[in-house]
């Protein structure tokens, strides 16, 4: 089977890396519209790794298989997580999910918890629920990790290359043309990113209402207070939270706001936001400078699961789309289903039940 993925970020890389680890790397060839991997959002998001992330149940079990495989085989520093919530309740329903994943999980003061981490240090919030399994990953450095497994075992990663058309003969997809040439495929697999839907429309297919969502991220200076074993802490009254980078912190505000597929700039709205919220969510950060900032699209279907499957229109066309910012937890189990369903019986572990909560259909 000739397999063509088009897109180089979490999706695409992690479903390289699987079909790789399933003895498939030589049907592989892998297309990136830009000279670089993981130039767009799977090179700019936090990296935060926590299958606490997700609410939904499906999700949180894929987050929690993915979380498992970055600890065991993809080099996840882990530096555990702290989640500050207002109250008993907020604290009640987290360990109820940690518990279900037989994740343990603690509960103390906030107060408290600042004589550890003075960063928290007069934070509105009542409690701290404490993760010590959660941790972080460089979000280029994985990207890049599963590639070059996939080309260690034979896979072929094409660069700089945007496709320009996909053909179809009989309801099946045959070919894909690039700007560096045009490749017979069995299979094409949309892993485009916030460009899926368009890559869909050059197959003649109509989008599933995909919608991409900028997100900033800013970094500080230096400050010499911080410790780089130190856990990620988020603030979940206020959606804010900060990543340990050595002695330097990554700041977000949890912000979305629609945005065409484009590579986004970084708002001056959003950064007078930060600089009007960080005093009041944790007090102990109001003087930090910033040095960095930068944005990138998540992109989510309307339902907010993953789409990973066969489009039924379409024999040949799958998708692996939609992992909004859950694909530095989710991504190497993204990529395992997608592989097991794309070789079908030949696949290791085909999760037929879970799978179905992915399914492109649920969306036309």
């Amino acid at each position: 089977m000739r397999i063509a993925i088009v897109g180089g970020g979490y999706a695409g890389a992690a479903t390289a890396w699987a079909l790789s680890r399933r003895g498939h790397a030589a049907e592989v060839l892998l297309i990136e519209a830009e000279r670089k991997v993981a130039t767009h959002a799977s090179g700019l998001n936090a990296g935060l790794v926590s299958p606490l992330l997700d609410k939904d149940e499906a999700m949180a079990a894929m987050s929690f298989r993915g979380a498992r495989l970055l600890a065991e085989h993809l080099g996840m520093t882990t530096c555990g997580s702290v989640r500050l919530v207002a109250g008993e309740a907020e604290a009640a329903d987290l360990v109820t999910r940690a518990v279900r994943h037989g994740i343990p999980v603690r509960i103390d003061k906030t107060a408290d918890l600042a004589r550890e981490i003075p960063l928290v240090s007069g934070a509105p919030t009542a409690l701290a629920v404490r993760c010590e399994a959660d941790g972080k990953i460089d979000p280029a450095v994985l990207d890049e990790r599963y590639l070059s497994e996939a080309r260690e075992a034979g896979a072929t990663v094409l660069t700089g290359a945007r496709v320009t058309s996909v053909v179809a003969s009989g309801c099946r997809v045959t070919r894909v043309e690039t700007t560096q040439g045009g490749f017979d495929v069995d299979l094409l697999v949309n892993a485009a990113g916030a460009w899926a839907g368009e890559l869909a429309l050059l197959a003649g297919l109509t989008d599933l209402h995909l919608a991409s969502y900028r997100r900033h991220l800013f970094v500080t200076g230096t400050i010499d207070a911080v410790e780089p074993a130190w856990p990620w802490v988020w603030d979940l009254k206020h959606d804010f939270y900060f990543r340990i980078d050595g002695k330097r912190l990554t700041l977000c505000l949890c912000d979305e706001d629609a945005h065409q597929p484009t590579p986004p700039v970084v708002s001056p709205v959003v950064v007078a936001d930060l600089m009007a919220k960080l005093p009041l969510v944790f007090p102990a950060l109001g003087a930090v400078t910033i040095e960095e900032s930068r944005a990138c699209l998540r992109t989510f279907a309307p339902d907010r699961r993953f789409v990973i499957g066969h489009d039924p229109r379409l024999s040949g066309f799958f998708w692996v789309a939609g992992l909004g910012g859950s694909g530095a937890t989710a991504g190497a189990a993204i990529g395992e289903m997608a592989a097991d369903l794309i070789l079908g019986g030949n696949g290791e572990r085909v999760a037929t039940n879970a799978a179905r909560h992915f399914d492109p259909a649920r969306l036309l």
